[in-house]
């Protein structure tokens, strides 16, 4: 949408700026993401002695634990 609002060509400074800007948001994004899944497995860990209570099996008790 910028490029057609400045009603000219596309410089090669302005490519640049957004290829970073777009590159820093996808990092950004999956630093959260990675984040958010740290976390859970972390409260995982802690709800680890409920687990028996489910009724799983050992094998699935064994991947819920380890991811």
């Amino acid at each position: 949408m910028l490029f057609f609002l400045g009603g000219g060509g596309v410089s090669l400074d302005s490519l640049m700026t957004y290829s970073v800007i777009t590159l820093l948001g996808m990092g950004s994004a999956a630093g959260s993401l990675a984040l958010a899944r740290r976390a859970d497995d972390r409260e995982l860990l802690e709800h680890g002695a409920d687990v028996a209570d489910i009724g799983l099996t050992e094998e699935e008790k064994r991947e819920l634990l380890t991811g």
